[in-house]
């Protein structure tokens, strides 16, 4: 059975309101008697309650990020939003902290971050997966909890996002890759509850029309069910059945990270060199030349994406809200990667 509060209080010999505000850290009260509330709460084993404390202050000093899996934090996509999350979140003291929107044990029980919300264990929410149900983000807000999307929409619910303009990035990748001379440019989209692939191929849809490029969809190679950790077994069945094909791709557009690193050595494994044979465009979260490969680089400003993020929460905690939808833009930079076509 769990200790309360009441009864660490009694064994320290202090008022419950003592208690309260040694445990707190707020107050004024003698070093001596927080030290010795402390030491019994330790003793007996207390914990103290999350929603208790909310209920207390009004406040828990934590944001929720909501991602489909832990696996996703270590992808340089999430890094970088968290990042830029921490740091408005150090500036006013509050805190973050992780929660599935995926069920742990089956769909059949509550996803984990819908579970924390009901526990007040956070001040709002902000959610990074595009495959979250919206029936969950409607319960977020009966629940009264401030919700901020990163790289989604749900436009009937009018919730506020901060996301990139994937459809206009693609399109300008694609662009300049049709202006090198390419006629023959496969798509890579892997994983789901990441971006938008929807958009991005409406980008590259967009770029082969306006090159007058017919539009072949083998070159798309696109599947939102594959996880985003596991694409390389993917990447050889794909890839060399493109490089099968009879006019085989020039180019390549990765529409993720982690996956153009896979791509390029694959490629290589096939005995393709980049980008004397073929180019390798890819969507990254940093100076392509990062990756020590010639490859060109669309970047997503995935700090700011988190800066922006942390500043709209605050703003509707606070109840001001200058807008619901910011929209940022990325850089092509082909510079550094990406040639004419060399077969």
């Amino acid at each position: 059975m769990a200790i309360s509060l009441r009864e660490v209080a009694s064994a320290a010999g202090v008022s419950l309101a003592t208690a309260s505000l040694a445990m707190s850290g707020r107050g004024k009260l003698a070093a001596q008697t927080r030290h010795k509330v402390k030491d019994t709460a330790r003793q007996l084993g207390f914990r103290p309650n999350a929603s208790a404390r909310t209920l207390a202050s009004g406040r828990s000093n934590m944001l929720g990020v909501a991602v489909r899996d832990p696996h996703y934090l270590a992808l340089s996509y999430f890094g970088l939003i968290l990042s830029g999350m921490a740091e408005v979140g150090d500036a006013k003291g509050v805190g973050l902290g992780f929660a599935r929107t995926m069920a742990a044990g089956g769909d059949d029980n509550e996803p984990e971050y819908i579970r924390w919300a009901h526990e007040g264990r956070f001040d709002g929410m902000v959610v990074i997966d595009q495959a979250v149900k919206v029936s969950e983000l409607g319960e977020l807000s009966q629940l009264e909890v401030p919700v901020v999307l990163i790289d989604q929409q749900v436009p009937e619910m009018r919730i506020p996002s901060v996301r990139m303009d994937y459809r206009c990035m693609c399109r300008d990748a694609t662009r300049e890759l049709v202006r090198l001379g390419h006629r023959r440019i496969a798509v890579i989209g892997i994983g789901e509850g990441l971006f938008s692939y929807t958009e991005m191929v409406e980008g590259y849809k967009e770029a082969l029309q306006e090159g007058d490029i017919g539009f072949d969809d083998k070159l798309v190679m696109f599947n939102k069910n594959i996880p985003v950790l596991h694409v390389v077994d993917w990447a050889k069945v794909n890839i060399g059945r493109s490089e099968g094909m009879a006019e085989p791709p020039t180019a390549y557009l990765s529409l993720h990270d982690a996956h153009t690193m896979v791509l390029c050595e694959m490629l290589r494994y096939l005995g393709l060199r980049i980008p004397e044979d073929v180019s390798v465009a890819g969507f990254t979260c940093n100076d392509g030349r990062q990756h020590f490969q010639p490859v060109g680089n669309v970047a997503i400003p995935a700090y700011e994406l988190g800066v922006r993020a942390s500043e709209l929460m605050f703003g509707l905690l606070s109840g001001r809200v200058a807008t619901r939808d910011v929209v940022l833009s990325g850089i092509v930079d082909f510079s550094h990667g990406c040639g004419r076509p060399g077969r």
